[in-house]
């Protein structure tokens, strides 16, 4: 059965002791903690079947108990009491091998006695051999953390102090505390602290029960113990799976229906339900080998003998070591998933996957649940509205060009992760399983659905899944937002119409340069910056900035279809898209299930939230809603369904050019079935308070001085002191990932937890970097503190490492000089991508007086030579052109490594002859020497031979070196007059980039410059092997490196590549110097063998084991088991050795 902890802080023992047993009893509590008992140090305290163990104070106030039920076997016991201050109750139960202690400590307690008596606790919690450890108690403690609106000193000191060890603490940020004084707010100070390895198999509720008239609710833990039953699990079998659907038989007429029912069959065969849910770890290796030792040790106990002993012993360590090495296996494979995008209860369930444990989801979904709730959610998002005849749309287009074909269904499908599947069941993991007839079956199918512009019935009947709002009341299904889950191959499908409706949008200019969401290069922190960077140019040159930040009802769900698709004939869309997408989005069936039963409704309305294509639609549908500022100085941000309206000047203007642009927004969007939500839509006036007022349909919307926009706070002063701490307590919530997976027992290299710190924790602290840096240095500290907690535990290093050995070891670079990196290399993809955000960088000059800058801006001030180099993308009117580029050569296999050097000369020269004759041969290579850059370039032609040999004005990355050496031969040739010249170079790099560009929407201008005069002269380029003695390659090298220190120069560019390389070298030097300085106080001892910063571990690539790797860590830092350490570390209370 489980164990089940009651803890209460009950103010009284006498006055409500049958309370307290009442309490006990109903809910058959295992364990008793209790603070605030008010009983004397001679007092007794007895509940009936259980056993006490208090702490009291000789005045009678205060007190701490800890009742245990008879049943179970009492270990060692202690009770400790602080000058009046602090209680503490601990017990060991044997039986259940946990330790358990209870703690009041009283309001007032001096900062010194509380940080004495919390770190003697949790060392006494940590040097316990229990298991299971368990801290409860009223600490009077005030921490964001665990849901209090305000902190205090105790509350920073306890956070501290848990984040350092593997404890943490299991709440939901309810308050524990009602205050009778309704003018106070209820506070969370009666916490639950426990072991890491606990938190899985540990569940928390914070009842609505009192004591007396305490004012703290009751708070029952049950942790998982032995013995206790599992719910059935149902799991899947997929290599069975994946063997079954490959040897499925492709019919010569491919019928959708038939082939999802055969494919049920396939996986309700290769699925069964279980009580026990398998390791993942536990593979068929680890199965033979335990069962050898079951039979080693039957063996051995049936005859005794020193072979038997032997071979018994032997199977056992084999046994170890296999599920030793599996288990940490399947961790580094777990870890694999991690991203910063997660959070921290995503992360919990992917621990949970990975241990084989459950993860507790709260299942109370009334929608789900309640048929008539179901109804209502259904009604409220899919209402019957009544549009224009859909007749009027011309539907009967027909197209030759096909969709998909295996290489386009191949690259989809394996850019796709395994998503839950939609209603049919079928996941992309397996399409992925089919064998390549079926697989080109589908796609024909698929293709003649497109040519017709028919969309079958069962391509379009989509699942719906009811997602709660959070924070809201979930009995009311307005509440719950609908996500449609559409089949998987209407989502290939889709896939492939979202890649020939971007390109024609974006080549076009269909969508406006300040709408940002869903569109490749471009994401959130595009549209928050632009908006930031604004108002900081606003506030410098004195001009106030008005902001509305617009929310439309349902936004996705209004979209008229008739009306989006008359826009999209309007911006000369082809007919075969429009067709496709009109009769997608007319007449879905919409399903939702409850229980056996469900729900349905046919919609013609609306944009299925899940669908690839709806953000792209939504953009496109939402285009006039930009032409509000006719003319004006009035600009509008979109990211997805998210607008923003500012406007800037005096304040009458303001008032002036807001109210008619919000008009002219809500009737425009009125004119799109869209209708502005009132009560969302709020206003901000920087940089402070002013006389604004903006009515919406004859009321005033609410003004603001913070909103959270896209994820970011932005507050009116623009020092996002919020934003920071909201990020900073995020990564501490994630901290306590990072305990479970560097945990001892799981045997996860620190290489690959710091992949995991990274993603999540130094990821939670460069979101919105560019703001972060505005943040003051006691808030930017706190961001400091929390790295390097985490990095403590991913290299196991101790709190008295010195910080720059810490980050020598962790090949981590200081965050303030990080953040510096991520903000320029954020701040050089948007000057390259967004032309909205290049027009506001470009010409940011620093002020003659004092004035604020946004992070953005100070980096473009900085690195004003490099910005102003930033190279600028340009449509590629060159993609699906014939232009030929070969990476390969016939007739040679494997790497250059392994030919031989005379047959692929030989095999090279036959081919060229061959496919070059008659035609001017161009050799080009490029050379990287001593940071000089270098190009060579052999022209032959029929009669002649012509050489050339140039110096790189700037020094880029050896990839550009070689393409512009192509840049510059192809220029050479047309300006020679020279057609169909074949240009040979040995960068196959290169020959992948530019066919890789082909295929792109945007090039970089050198590349564009490439594409077009390979295009005009009609040139081919040839990759072949470098140093095979090919004469026009051997002298192309050698004239590459006489160009190193050639007077002709050429004026080269630099690619976003090479721009970011420099910045990360910048940074590199910058904290090297750091490193430098910061060892000549501390961390000498690792300065002496390691002088710079690297960009790996120390032992990356090694076979050292974890462990070994730790001990190693902390000897190259000087911590040994001298007594000056054991001093540092609080094992002694002396440093002086025994001879002094």
């Amino acid at each position: 059965m489980s164990i089940k902890i009651i803890q209460a802080n009950i103010q009284g023992w006498k006055t409500n002791k049958d309370e307290i047993i009442s309490v006990a009893t109903k809910e058959d509590a295992d364990i008793l903690c209790l603070q605030e008992t008010w009983q004397k140090t001679a007092e007794k305290t007895q509940i009936k079947g259980y056993k006490i163990i208090q702490s009291c104070r000789e005045d009678g106030y205060g007190g701490s108990l800890i009742a245990i039920k008879g049943c179970y076997k009492i270990g060692k016991t202690e009770i400790a009491e602080t000058k009046s201050h602090i209680q503490v109750a601990t017990a060991e139960i044997m039986d259940l091998d946990i330790i358990v202690s209870s703690v009041y400590i009283r309001p007032g307690t001096p900062i010194a006695t509380y940080k004495y008596t919390i770190q003697k606790i949790i060392t006494d919690l940590r040097e316990s051999r229990r298991c299971k450890k368990v801290l409860v108690g009223d600490f009077n403690a005030h921490h964001q953390s665990w849901g209090n609106i305000n902190e205090d000193s105790r509350g920073e000191l306890l956070i501290n102090e848990l984040n350092d060890t593997n404890l943490m603490l299991i709440h939901n940020k309810e308050p524990t505390f009602i205050n009778p004084d309704p003018s106070k707010n209820n506070s969370a100070i009666d916490l639950t602290i426990i072991n890491a390895t606990m938190y899985l198999k540990a569940k928390r509720t914070v009842t609505d029960i009192q004591i007396g008239g305490s004012g703290h609710r009751v708070i029952v833990t049950e942790i998982e113990g032995r013995g206790k039953k599992r719910d059935k699990t149902v799991i899947l079998n997929s290599k069975s799976l994946a063997c079954d659907i490959y040897k499925m038989n492709a019919p010569e007429d491919f019928d959708l229906n038939r082939f999802t029912k055969e494919m049920t069959t396939i996986r309700k065969a290769n699925t069964k339900t279980i009580t026990v849910t398998p390791k993942a770890w536990w593979d068929m290796e680890v199965e033979k080998a335990y069962e050898e030792k079951k039979t080693a040790n039957k063996n051995y106990s049936a005859n005794r003998t020193l072979e038997n002993e032997i071979n018994a012993k032997r199977k056992l360590a084999r046994f170890r070591f296999l599920k030793k090495a599996n288990k940490t296996k399947n961790w580094e494979k777990w870890l694999e998933r991690v991203d910063e995008q997660k959070t921290s209860s995503e992360l919990w369930r992917l621990i949970a996957k990975c241990k084989g444990s459950k993860w507790k989801n709260d299942n109370t979904n009334a929608i789900h649940s309640d048929l008539e709730k179901a109804k209502e959610f259904m009604k409220i998002n899919f209402p019957n509205v009544r549009q224009a005849n859909p007749t009027m749309v011309r539907s009967n287009i027909t197209t030759e060009e096909e969709l998909l074909d295996i290489k386009k269904w191949t690259r989809i499908i394996e850019s796709k992760k395994n998503t839950a599947p939609g209603i049919d069941g079928i996941s992309y993991g397996m399409l992925k399983m089919l064998n390549e007839e079926y697989t080109d079956r589908i796609i024909k199918d698929l293709n003649e659905r497109w040519k017709r512009g028919k969309v079958a019935r069962g391509l379009k009947t989509i699942k719906i899944v009811a997602i709660p709002k959070q924070g809201k009341d979930l009995q009311d299904a307005k509440n719950y937002r609908p996500i449609s889950l559409l089949p998987t191959l209407t989502k290939m499908a889709n896939s492939a119409v979202l890649e020939v409706l971007q390109e024609y949008t974006e080549k076009h200019h269909v969508i406006p340069s300040t709408s940002f969401g869903f569109r490749k290069r471009k994401s959130i922190h595009t549209a928050t910056n632009l908006l930031v960077n604004e108002v900081y140019k606003n506030n410098r040159e004195g001009n106030n900035t008005g902001v509305i930040f617009v929310d439309i009802k349902s936004a996705y769900n209004c979209v008229n279809i008739v009306k989006l698709t008359r826009i999209l004939q309007a911006y000369m869309v082809p007919e075969g898209l429009v067709n496709w997408i009109f009769n997608l989005l007319t007449n879905r069936i919409m399903e939702i299930k409850v229980g056996k039963q469900k729900v349905t409704r046919v919609v013609s309305h609306g944009l299925p939230q899940g669908d690839v294509l709806s953000p792209t639609l939504f953009n496109i549908y939402t285009n006039e809603l930009h032409k509000v500022n006719h003319g004006g100085r009035t600009r509008v941000i979109q990211y997805a369904d998210d607008f923003i309206i500012m406007a800037a000047g005096t304040i009458e203007y303001i008032q002036t050019e807001l109210q008619r642009s919000l008009d002219s927004f809500t009737n425009t969007a009125k004119g799109l079935d869209m209708e502005v939500n009132r009560e969302k839509t709020k206003l901000m006036i920087f940089p402070r308070e002013a006389n604004v007022d903006i009515n919406l349909n004859g009321q005033a919307i609410e003004k603001v001085k913070e909103y959270t926009f896209l994820g970011t706070i932005i507050d009116q002063k623009l020092n996002f002191q919020k934003h920071t701490k909201a990020a900073i307590q995020k990564a501490q919530r994630k901290l306590d990932v990072m305990k479970m997976i560097c945990n001892r027992s799981n045997n996860i290299r620190p290489e690959k937890a710091l992949q995991v710190h990274r993603s999540i924790i130094r990821g939670s602290m460069e979101f919105g970097a560019s703001l972060i840096n505005n943040a003051n240095k006691n808030t930017l500290a706190k961001i400091d503190k929390v790295l390097h907690q985490s990095l403590r535990k991913v290299t196991g290093c101790t709190r008295t490492t010195p910080i720059n050995s810490l980050m020598a070891l962790a090949a981590e670079i200081p965050s303030n000089i990080r953040r510096k990196y991520v903000i320029a290399k954020e701040m050089a993809k948007e000057i390259a991508y967004s032309v909205a955000n290049r027009q506001q960088l470009a010409n940011v000059k620093r002020s003659a007086t004092k004035k604020r800058y946004s992070g953005q801006e100070l980096s473009a001030i900085e690195n004003g030579t490099l910005t102003k180099r930033i190279p600028t993308f340009v449509p590629n009117d060159f993609k699906h052109c014939d232009i030929v580029i070969r990476k390969n050569m016939p007739g040679l296999l494997g790497s250059k490594n392994d030919q031989n050097t005379q047959a692929a000369k030989q095999i090279c020269c036959e081919y060229i002859n061959k496919n070059a004759k008659d035609r001017t041969r161009i050799y080009t290579d490029g050379s990287l020497t001593d940071d000089k850059c270098g190009i060579g370039i052999v022209i032959q032609e029929p009669v002649t031979t012509r050489e050339g040999a140039y110096k790189l004005e700037r020094n880029v990355a050896i990839s550009t070196v070689e393409l512009t050496a192509i840049d510059k031969a192809l220029k050479l040739a047309i300006a020679r007059n020279v057609r169909r010249p074949i240009i040979l170079t040995d960068s196959k790099a290169t020959c992948e980039t530019l066919k890789n560009a082909l295929e792109s929407d945007i090039v970089e201008e050198t590349m564009g410059n490439v594409l077009s005069n390979c295009r005009y002269a009609e040139a081919t380029i040839q990759w072949i092997p470098s140093h095979v003695g090919i004469h026009g390659n051997e002298r192309a090298d050698i004239l590459a490196k006489i160009g190193t220190t050639s007077d002709r120069i050429i004026e080269n560019k630099e690619s976003l590549k090479d721009i970011i390389r420099n910045l990360k070298n910048q940074m590199m030097v910058e904290a090297n110097q750091w490193y430098t300085q910061y060892s000549a106080d501390k961390g000498k001892t690792l300065y002496r063998v390691q002088t710079v910063i690297p960009t790996k571990m120390w032992h990356n690539k090694t076979s050292l084991k974890t462990k070994e790797i730790r001990i190693i860590n902390r000897l190259l830092t000087g911590h040994d088991y001298s007594k000056y350490w054991l001093t540092k570390m609080k094992i002694t209370n002396n440093e002086n050795c025994e001879s002094c």
